[in-house]
């Protein structure tokens, strides 16, 4: 029995392991000179956007917590041409060769200046990444975006790390998130990346914020119309996978110059199944043991927030504001274990079944008084 016990912690430690990467490389310009600054997207074979960087002042660029997979790079830096690399098998820990940008052929016409911000930037002490520049970037929803941010990470989607350490202070428009890290991931499951403005990733936060963030702080800046009268919009995202998904997110105000009346709701429903099958060959006696191990987790996430305040503008450099956010969710989480033993087994078991399940609901309410 000792043996298959500790088969079987085993077999769970295994599951639950994930291989990780890091990506690797240098960008130069046409002198063969590090380019500092620069934006580096990594993209699945689709085209979907998996992770951004920005180089450092020597041109240099890491991708950190990479699964194994096939990517490519795409490059674009003013005064250079785009840059596109072929399909990259990323297996293990990659050092890609330096990337040198070709400069864009000069060529008399008219000339067109076009606003727009890149996808990341630098400034002061923060990474900012502007989400509104990225078709891509906005998809999906808040968790999505900060998956791709540079130096962030979701773990098995119960943490949000920065460069490898918890206790990351998340805050929304510059007002820090009073939830537990559980009801935190499930807000930015049900936000829409398409309401978001921009992130802003401090790595060395300076005394002026909240101790609690000592890991690092991410600033998520949501949209805001500063349009007179009334003003609205509604997005509606639906996905079908083993299961159907839905988001609805829906924002309104009226604004006059003395004050802007805001509310914001967005309901949503997910459901998810994950399967996997792991098969253990052992050894003893000089015996042969198998487990095939099928494991099967099924959950259903229902949630939703409401958030609705007013702006006082006592003057054109003083606003005055409240405003009350309600978050409730539900979450059905079912768990399927199942190990079949053939061959040699000294303790006779020929199967291990494991069944588990739990319901989670949260509601919280938080209130918030701002002078600015």
């Amino acid at each position: 029995m000792k043996f298959i016990c500790n088969t079987f912690a085993f077999i769970l430690l295994s599951f639950f392991a994930k291989a990780q990467s890091q990506i690797s490389g240098k960008l130069l310009d046409d002198k063969k000179e590090g380019l500092a600054f620069a934006n580096i997207l990594l993209h699945k074979p689709d085209s979907s956007l998996y992770k951004g960087a920005l180089t450092d002042d020597a041109g240099a660029y890491l991708f950190e917590e990479i699964s194994s997979g096939t990517y490519f790079i795409s490059i674009q830096y003013v005064g250079f041409e785009k840059y596109y690399s072929s399909l990259i098998d990323i297996k293990k820990t990659t050092q890609l060769d330096d990337i040198q940008l070709i400069v864009m052929a000069k060529t008399i016409g008219e000339v067109v200046v076009v606003g727009k911000k890149p996808l990341l930037e630098m400034r002061g002490d923060k990474l900012v990444m502007n989400i509104e520049s990225s078709p891509i970037a906005s998809q999906g929803t808040a968790l999505d975006a900060l998956r791709r941010a540079p130096g962030v990470m979701v773990r098995q989607e119960k943490e949000i790390v920065m460069r490898g350490k918890n206790g990351v202070l998340i805050m929304i428009d510059d007002k820090p998130t009073q939830m537990s890290e559980e009801d935190l991931l499930r807000f930015l499951q049900s936000m829409p990346a398409s309401s978001i403005d921009r992130i802003e990733i401090i790595n060395n936060p300076s005394s002026r914020y909240d101790a609690a963030g000592t890991s690092g702080i991410i600033n998520i800046k949501l949209k805001k119309d500063k349009n007179l009268g009334f003003n609205g919009t509604a997005a509606l995202t639906f996905g079908y996978g083993f299961t159907p998904k839905y988001n609805l997110n829906v924002n309104t105000n009226y604004r006059t110059k003395k004050y802007n009346i805001f509310a914001n709701l967005t309901p949503g429903r997910w459901q998810n199944r994950n399967i996997q099958k792991i098969d253990r060959d052992f050894y003893q006696n000089s015996k042969l043991t198998t487990f095939n191990q099928v494991f099967t987790e099924t959950y259903k996430d229902t949630d939703g927030q409401a958030k609705v305040g007013v702006d006082f503008f006592l003057n054109d450099k003083t606003t005055l504001g409240l405003m009350t956010t309600a978050y409730g969710g539900k979450t059905n989480n079912n768990l399927d274990n199942v190990i079949n033993i053939l061959g040699y087994n000294p303790d006779i078991y020929d199967k291990i079944t494991a069944i588990g399940g739990d319901v989670d609901r949260s509601n919280r309410m938080a209130y918030n008084i701002n002078f600015k």
